[in-house]
């Protein structure tokens, strides 16, 4: 199995590349900032960690993450910011190890 890492900055055509890997050659992606967005879901571990350190002003009527309260917050302080990134970051790179330790997996049983 081969691993590519994408990245660049905004407008960079990260998502183009991406997108054809995936459409032309069948590649298996992961989109790290759709990983990230997990880490916001009621109910996870991230979730309890983020709303336990900023508290309830950061959520919408509905429980949820209100994700421009929260950017108000984390920018606003750079260590607001070194925490956010201490819990997200962590929970990303775990997430994305175990969905490749998964295909690493899949691919094994399918060329043996």
């Amino acid at each position: 199995m081969i691993i590519i890492g994408i990245c660049g900055g905004l407008g960079s055509g990260k998502s183009t590349v991406v997108d054809l890997l995936h459409d032309r050659y069948g590649a298996r992606v992961i989109k790290a900032d759709e990983v990230g967005h997990l880490a916001f879901e009621p109910g996870s571990e991230t979730y309890r960690q983020i709303t336990d350190h900023f508290g309830g002003g950061i959520l919408d009527e509905d429980g949820n993450i209100n994700h421009r309260k929260l950017a108000d917050r984390v920018f606003a302080d750079k260590n607001e910011k070194a925490f956010i990134d201490s819990v997200i970051h962590p929970f990303a790179l775990g997430f994305i190890r175990e969905k490749i330790s998964e295909w690493k997996k899949q691919e094994k049983s399918f060329w043996l």
